[in-house]
């Protein structure tokens, strides 16, 4: 009797800690979704470069209007 309970007990303890795992694994995911948010970042940058350069090429426009 004291052996069946111990051994419930056991599997209550582990399930306890799988538990604990999942919600772990549950913290990689977020942290992993913040990387692909921050490698996200970049390409805004890099869109925003690419509207300085069509500004830079609207200014030399003018110029070469004015020349």
């Amino acid at each position: 009797m004291s052996s069946k309970y111990y051994s419930s007990t056991k599997g209550f303890l582990y399930s306890a800690v799988s538990g604990r795992r999942s919600a772990v694994s549950g913290q990689w995911s977020a942290v992993s979704g913040q990387r692909s948010a921050v490698s996200g970042q970049p390409s805004a940058v890099s869109g925003q470069w690419s509207a300085v350069s069509s500004q830079w090429s609207a200014v030399s426009g003018q110029w070469s209007a004015k020349g």
